[in-house]
């Protein structure tokens, strides 16, 4: 028998040995992981570590920034307000979210595939589309306000109010919520429920007790996007907000832009990381403590299982009617973009009183905003295509792989989604000045790559995982060769999963803003900076156009995309 201390040595050289780690389909998660570290963990770790030593202003101490962050009262009130208002979001979500991702699992696959994909065009919607949107709804003389005075209860003022930037980003993230808590539903076993029910439970206890708990890791999940984008959000309370109620991402950005002081900047980014992380942990906790409370106690929140919701017509039709109002909050505000770019004048003014084509006119004769849209379309594809290539093969090390660490690895794929944008902004520029890349190109790909990274891997992971690979085995004991077996089973059967990871990385890359608006200078932007140049600082209604062409366009592809996964689905 070998001793212990041997045993730890070939332990220690099965580790150390490199061969464990580029051998076989390991080495193709190398690519990925070079990408993250540099162009994405250094940039986080760079503006996070100025908060304690200023590069640029080494003659300013480090620990000054931190006793300026915690020691005056404005940035604590700041914080506590942008954490207060991720908080609300992300609860006003959840409750819109839940119940519309319960009701895609109990309806006809008909009326389901409508619900998904009104969910699915709803996520892909531009930011800067949406936003758009609200501005024209929530203005002084827009179509809510309108509403309010017909109906006697007065004018108000939305724009420049926290409940202005509140209701957007409920509508803006809502889909984010809904689409992890509805593939944690899908994967819930019904009989669970006729299981409590035939024990004696009823269908509201059968459900608190069973199907809430198992929904819970999708509502963990949801709820942590929905949080940190929130809390890292920087251009729907520019846009919506005001100064007397800005959040912390318009705090780091204002310290970047106006003083360089980016040694602040990076206390504030570090003190924000930390309070993200404090209260996640702390929201964690309290929804087990929910679910331990509500499986003790059975108690009724007036959602109910199928069966129930077959026999009582009442609750069916509860449910029906909020879904009916999430897919009208989700979709109808991004449709007043589109009557909006008929408009004759150059107002906000919803509806139009006179009808023109003058602003696509204007859209596609400006050579600002044609260079803008070429400039958003290049970078894209060059960005999903680097993503696609390395996500590719640390989604292959993965899953067919034996990594060790292949959960840091997993971590590290994950970490542009638990970062919040505004870090990573501010990082990005601070690294890339020194890199000459802010301004170029190049910098704008390999910034976007990295951010679509996750939206890439996680459709190739679950398409790899579906894979059957018996098909390979099949075609190779009828004599087809590894090239042969690559082009004729294997990429057929991936494409639909390899066509949404593409799909979702250019969207991600053409919509991404926050990064694009420090990346970008006079000379080279993309289309998201344009628009938002147009409302921020001459209100140009070419951006309802510009609005318009997009909405109709990421529709059609999201469609395109859809039918054709569904007939090949059916060959």
């Amino acid at each position: 028998m070998r001793s212990s201390s041997s045993h730890a040595a070939e332990k220690r050289h099965h580790w150390a040995d490199p061969r464990r780690w580029l051998d076989g389909w390991g080495a193709l998660a190398l690519p990925a992981v070079a990408l993250l570290v540099v162009f994405h963990a250094l940039p986080t770790l760079r503006i996070v570590g100025e908060a304690v030593t200023d590069f640029r202003f080494p003659q300013v101490g480090g620990w000054d920034n931190l006793e300026w962050v915690v020691g005056d009262e404005v940035n604590r009130r700041i914080m506590w307000r942008s954490l207060r208002t991720a908080f609300y979001v992300t609860l006003l979500c959840l409750a819109a979210g839940y119940p519309y991702a319960y009701l895609m699992t109990v309806v006809r696959r008909r009326t389901r595939q409508i619900l998904v994909g009104i969910v699915i065009i709803a996520a892909f919607t531009s930011f800067m589309v949406r936003n758009y949107a609200w501005l024209v709804l929530l203005a002084d003389n827009g179509f809510v306000n309108d509403v309010l005075d017909f109906v006697g209860l007065g004018r108000v003022r939305f724009i420049g109010n926290t409940s202005a930037v509140l209701v957007a980003l409920v509508q803006i993230l809502l889909p984010l919520m809904i689409l992890p808590v509805y593939a944690t539903m899908r994967g819930i076993d019904r009989r669970y429920l006729t299981a409590a029910t035939s024990l004696g439970a009823s269908p509201t206890s059968a459900f608190m007790r069973t199907y809430l708990p198992l929904s819970i890791p999708g509502v963990i999940s949801g709820a942590l996007l929905v949080f940190v984008i929130t809390v890292g959000f920087y251009v729907t309370p520019t846009l919506l907000g005001s100064p007397s109620n800005a959040l912390v991402a318009q705090l780091i950005v204002n310290q970047t832009n106006q003083s360089l002081a980016f040694g602040r900047a990076g206390a504030l980014s570090l003190l924000l990381l930390v309070a993200v992380g404090v209260t996640l942990l702390a929201v964690g906790r309290t929804i087990k403590s929910v679910v331990v409370v509500s499986q003790q106690s059975g108690a009724a929140v007036g959602l109910a299982s199928r069966d129930e919701l077959e026999t009582v017509g009442l609750g069916r039709k509860l449910l029906s009617g909020v879904g009916v109002a999430v897919a009208a909050i989700l979709v109808a505000p991004s449709l007043i973009v589109i009557p909006q770019s008929f408009n004759d004048k150059k107002s906000l003014a919803f509806p139009p009183e006179e009808w023109s084509l003058r602003w696509y006119e204007s859209f596609f004769s400006d050579s600002d905003w044609m260079s803008a849209l070429l400039n958003s379309l290049r970078i894209g594809l060059l960005a999903t295509l680097i993503a696609l290539i390395v996500g590719m093969g640390v989604a292959l090390a993965l899953v067919r792989g034996r990594l060790p660490l292949r959960g840091a690895v997993y971590g590290l794929v994950l970490l542009p989604l638990l970062i919040p944008m505004v870090v990573y902004a501010i990082g990005t520029y601070s690294t890339f000045l020194d890199w000459k890349l802010v301004g170029k190109s190049l910098g704008f790909v390999l910034a976007h790559a990295v951010l679509s990274l996750p939206f890439v891997v996680i459709p190739l992971m679950a398409g790899l995982v579906a894979y059957d690979t018996r098909l390979d085995d099949a075609a190779a004991s009828l004599g087809a060769s590894r090239v042969t077996t690559l082009f004729r089973v294997s990429i057929p059967v991936l494409m639909p999963s390899v066509a949404a990871a593409a799909l979702f990385g250019f969207v991600t890359s053409f919509d991404e803003i926050t990064v694009a608006l420090f990346l970008s200078t006079p000379r080279i932007s993309t289309l998201p900076v344009e628009m938002y140049t147009a409302v921020t600082r001459n209100i140009d209604p070419t951006i309802a156009a510009a609005s318009t062409i997009i909405l109709v366009a990421t529709t059609l592809l999201l469609l395109t995309v859809g039918l054709l996964n569904t007939r090949q689905a059916r060959e």
